[in-house]
This record gives structure tokens, C-alpha cells and sequence, in this order.
């Protein structure tokens, strides 16, 4: 096993990677719960239980506006799936799911695999049911390979590494995407911010903070990087422009609706209108982002409205021409 990698990363940067922002898919699990599909049981499981579902989900947000959708494999891993005692495979799930992306894609949108953690954070940095670190750290990278390689022969086009709060299993999961496909591989990192003098400090959850990430990252062979998700969004115009500042590479960035609260029929809300949303991830295109899409609780309506603004800018600077 291999933390770092030495391949040339400009030459796996695809064309949809080119200039200009391209529009992602937003949240999938909160869009399953308004279909009846609750939080008893992961949502990658739907892919097999309910694809007809996943797929509907997935073609709103296309005629919503999004050029880019992840696969519903969100926490289908070996690790994470046998944890939760899941009745389905990995190859079962993540075949399931990419066939589900392309039929919902059609011509013209992109589909990225969606790798993400094993929940291992806390045994990977101590060690833990008697074995050491690197132990478990082998088996991640094991199950991160093996995910991507199914995730390769389905036919994705990219592999998004999304979703993680410790860098080092961030780079476990870059390092075995590149070294066993041919595939670019991008990556998002949950952020937390406090307040700093002169600004505001970003950092993972596990305290990693932007220039490691961008090095490590960068050295494990991503071909773009970014956020998603976690507490900040009000924040993320502001973390979009120092990451900027710190690579060339693509950014990708996924925004949630805000924070959940719990509405009087103990269902899961968030508490940022799609308008709001729409411009801060509006903001955070200029600011720097390439790709921009939407995380827990958006909807094909704050896609719409990111579509929206998006094309209202970019005919303004048209007309400024």
C-alpha cells in the first residue's frame, strides 16, 4: 500500500474539469425521506431496495439543472456496510447505483462514483479491537480500493472522495482510487471555523487545516479538491477563497441547507431557505469554485435556483462585454 502517489495528476484532469462552473446534484437522503424512505436503513441500500426511486431523485435534479450527479454510494464501502449489517454487497450496491447515475444522466452529465468514510476516524488515529493503526489503515485502503475498482468497470466517469473529517483517511481513500483505476479522483473535506484574529480559521473536525490538506491531498494524486457538507455554510464563500489561494486546482464545493432541526412530527428540516442558499453557493463560484452542487437537505428547487442566478450573472457579464 501506497499513501503517495506519483502520478501526474494533470494528466488524468478531464475535459468537464475545463473552465466554467459546472452545476452538481444536491442531497439524496433527505430527498428519499419526502418519497417515504426514511432513515431506518442507509441510502445506498435503495439503489437495490428502490432504484425506481433513486432514479426519479436523480432526473429532477438533471432537468433541475445539474450537469453532474454522484452515485448513491454514500457510505458503501466493505467497513461501513459491515457495520451496519447491510443485506447487500458492495459490488451489488455500487453496480446498482451507477447503472441508476447513467440512466438518470443521459448525454451530457457526468457521474462520479461517491466514495466516502469508513467510520473507522477515531481506531485509525489510536488504534482500537486489537489492532494497531496501521492495521486498520490497511483495511481501509483495501475497502477504499475495492470500491473504486467496481466503480471503474460500472462506468463512472470520476471517483469523488466526499464527506471526510480526518485528512489521513482522505488520503487513504485518494491514494487507492489512483493507484488502482484510471480515473480522476477529487476530494472534499468537512470543515468546522472558528474565529481567529484577522479572520476565520478553517478546520476538519479532527483538526486537520487547509495547507496540509491541499499538500497531502494534492500529493496523493487528487485532480481537484474542496468542501462539503458539516457546520459551514454561511462560511463558505470565505473557505472557497483561501483554498483558492492555496491550489490551481479545480474546487468543488457541496453545500448543505443550512443546519437540521427537527420539525413538530420529529421529522428532519434545515433551517436555510433555497434562496439564501442559492446565493451563497452562487457566492462561492466567485470565490473560486469550478464545481458547485448541493449536500443534506437541498433539493432539484435549490438547484434550480443556484441555475438560475448562475445564468443571470453570466449574461450580465455578457452584456458588460
Amino acid at each position: 500500500m501506497s499513501v503517495h502517489s506519483t502520478t501526474n495528476t494533470a494528466a488524468r484532469t478531464p475535459g468537464w474539469l475545463g473552465a466554467g462552473s459546472l452545476i452538481g446534484d444536491g442531497g439524496m437522503g433527505t430527498e428519499l425521506e419526502k418519497h417515504g424512505l426514511g432513515a431506518s436503513s442507509p441510502s445506498c441500500w435503495r439503489s437495490i431496495e428502490h432504484p425506481q426511486i433513486v432514479e426519479r431523485i436523480q432526473r429532477a435534479y438533471v432537468e433541475a439543472g445539474s450537469r453532474l450527479l454522484l452515485t448513491n454510494t454514500f457510505g458503501a464501502n466493505r467497513i461501513m456496510l459491515g457495520r451496519r449489517n447491510s443485506p447487500h454487497g458492495v459490488k451489488e450496491i455500487n453496480e446498482a447505483a451507477v447503472a441508476i447515475a447513467r440512466r438518470a444522466a443521459g448525454d451530457g452529465v457526468t457521474v462520479l462514483g461517491n466514495i466516502s468514510s469508513t467510520g473507522t476516524e477515531e481506531h485509525l488515529l489510536l488504534g482500537g479491537g486489537g489492532k494497531s493503526s496501521q492495521q486498520i489503515a490497511d483495511e481501509a485502503y483495501a475497502a477504499f480500493r475495492e470500491q473504486a475498482t467496481i466503480l471503474e468497470a460500472a462506468g463512472v466517469d470520476g471517483i469523488l472522495v466526499e464527506t471526510m473529517s480526518y485528512l489521513r483517511e482522505a488520503v487513504l481513500a485518494v491514494s487507492a482510487a489512483v493507484e488502482h483505476t484510471k480515473l480522476p479522483v477529487l476530494c472534499t473535506m468537512t470543515f468546522k471555523v472558528k474565529a481567529r484574529a484577522g479572520g476565520q480559521e478553517f478546520r476538519t473536525y479532527w483538526g486537520d487545516g487547509i495547507g496540509n490538506i491541499v499538500k497531502q491531498l494534492t500529493d496523493a494524486g487528487a485532480c481537484g479538491l474542496g468542501a462539503n457538507c458539516g457546520d459551514v455554510v454561511d462560511e463558505m464563500p470565505a473557505l472557497a477563497e483561501q483554498m483558492h489561494a492555496l491550489t490551481p486546482l479545480p474546487l468543488m464545493f457541496e453545500i448543505n441547507a443550512g443546519l437540521p432541526v427537527l420539525n413538530e412530527r420529529q421529522e428532519t428540516t434545515y433551517n436555510l431557505d433555497p434562496q439564501r442558499w442559492a446565493e451563497i453557493a452562487a457566492a462561492v463560484v466567485d470565490r473560486g469554485a469550478r464545481i458547485i452542487g448541493g449536500c443534506c437537505g437541498t433539493s432539484p428547487e435549490h438547484i434550480g435556483l443556484l441555475r438560475a442566478i448562475l445564468a443571470a450573472k453570466a449574461s450580465e457579464r455578457g452584456v458588460g462585454k
